[in-house]
């Protein structure tokens, strides 16, 4: 068994103890000298990304979508321009993974939006902007593909209304934005400053006004919210005209617990901002014996349920 991806990078310690082998980082460079030394009879436990001289991000095969079981995916027909991003907003688990911002050679994205079937796809790229004239270069040459997509983008970047309409033009429809709080003082505590609140209806207006549909993210838990936060998103969705959810796409909650390796993790953890809530750092999920890891994550776990408990009650 080999096991990668964003957890297994976050926490190796932990992963390496349930697999053969694990991959730490980017797999497109690691997973094929893997399979060389599997095939040789000399799989090492660890395998590791290969550093790159640049930003540029070259060489990562054409997916097999001819193996892809398309009714498992709600949204089948996904692709990636860029890895990482530029912002670092300490809630966010990107940066700790991808700490660089890379972009893929314009050319390999055209080659395989051209190979993948139907007319609909989404990026998910979490800043597919950050990088204006890379973000040009990509929509010029996506407008005689004729596609419709949707993608992710940050909330700032929509005051550039040419670059808007290029993204209109090539074929987009629906972004993700993350408002994440209608508090400035909240948004500059997470280092999201960039937010401005008193932009966000005018953002909404520019992007209905080009029919495109928005799906907007925000967050509760930060330490100045308390329980009348939930009445005022709800007010704030409602004023800005933010499209709800369809009801194919339920609403979900993710829950509580900062993500290892962020900035807000760290400060949770050091700070005791929750007590009896501990939480699992990655010194404990990569050191202790499986078995008082598994005991002491139930005793959080349960500390967890009672105070989501709690929350509901009140």
């Amino acid at each position: 068994m080999v096991l990668g991806g964003v957890h297994v990078s976050v926490l190796p310690g932990e992963a390496i103890q349930y697999a053969d082998a694990i991959v730490i980082g980017r797999g497109e460079s690691a997973w094929p000298q893997l399979i060389r030394d599997f095939r040789h009879g000399r799989m090492k436990r660890v395998y590791r990304k290969h550093d790159l001289a640049d930003d540029v991000l070259a060489g990562v095969p054409a997916p097999r979508r001819d193996l892809q079981r398309n009714s498992g995916y709600r949204m089948p027909n996904t692709i990636q321009a860029t890895r990482g991003c530029r912002r670092r907003c300490d809630f966010c688990s990107v940066t700790a993974v991808w700490p660089r911002y890379l972009k893929r050679p314009v050319a390999d994205v055209v080659r395989d939006l051209r190979a993948t079937p139907g007319r609909i796809v989404a990026f998910n790229d979490v800043s597919l902007v950050d990088d204006e004239e890379y973000a040009r270069e990509l929509f010029t040459a996506m407008i005689p593909l004729k596609k419709k997509w949707g993608g992710l983008v940050t909330a700032d970047s929509l005051k550039n209304s040419r670059l808007l309409d290029l993204m209109v033009e090539s074929g987009c429809v629906y972004l993700l934005i993350g408002f994440e709080s209608g508090d400035q003082d909240t948004l500059r505590g997470i280092r999201k400053g960039f937010n401005q609140t008193a932009e966000y209806k005018d953002f909404v207006t520019m992007l209905h006004r080009r029919g495109i549909t928005i799906q907007g993210c925000l967050v509760f838990g930060f330490d100045h919210d308390d329980k009348h936060s939930f009445d005022a998103t709800i007010d704030l969705v409602q004023e800005l005209g933010i499209d709800p959810a369809s009801p194919s796409q339920p609403r979900r909650t993710a829950p509580p617990l900062p993500r290892l390796a962020t900035p807000v993790f760290l400060t949770v953890e050091h700070d005791a901002a929750l007590p009896g809530c501990g939480l699992p750092s990655a010194r404990i999920l990569g050191s202790e014996p499986v078995a008082s890891r598994r005991t002491e994550l139930a005793k959080r776990s349960s500390a967890w349920r009672s105070v989501l408990e709690q929350a509901a009650s009140d």
